[in-house]
């Protein structure tokens, strides 16, 4: 089946989306209270960028070593914006951080280009470079 951004959800590696917990709680997979990690560079142009998280409890959004966006609070399928500047072109470390408490379980990286309506935005998937986002490699 095909997320609202045209690509298929994928499950968290190591964790069962069909286990029960309370069935087999001894089994180590269960799909609260765990985080991740993501350390990549991603390419930027000079200027403002809008990249935008969408998670299900805490994240914490890191470029070039600054942090540009937090969410420590455990809602629940949560968009946080960050918005920031970067002075020339280049890469730029990029390090991202979720955390799963209880509930469900979701993480999405996206970036927002402006249209030339004022206000409008396109949203893609971070690193979604046949759309005109920013490329992304893992280091």
């Amino acid at each position: 089946m095909l997320a609202p951004n045209g690509f298929p959800d994928e499950s968290y590696p190591g964790i069962d989306p069909f286990e029960s917990p309370t069935a087999d709680p001894a089994a180590g997979d269960d799909d609260n209270t765990f985080a991740t990690e993501v350390t990549a560079f991603v390419h930027l142009i000079a200027g403002y960028h809008i990249f935008a998280a969408r998670h299900d409890d805490g994240v914490y959004v890191s470029v070039g070593g600054v942090l540009v966006g937090s969410n420590d609070s455990w809602d629940n399928n949560v968009s946080t914006k960050c918005i920031f500047q970067v002075e020339q072109e280049g890469d730029y470390a990029l390090n991202v951080r979720s955390f799963e408490g209880s509930g469900g379980a979701e993480f999405e990286l996206l970036e927002m280009l402006p249209l030339a309506n004022a206000g409008a935005f396109k949203v893609i998937l971070l690193g979604d470079v046949a759309n005109g986002g920013s490329a992304v490699v893992a280091p």
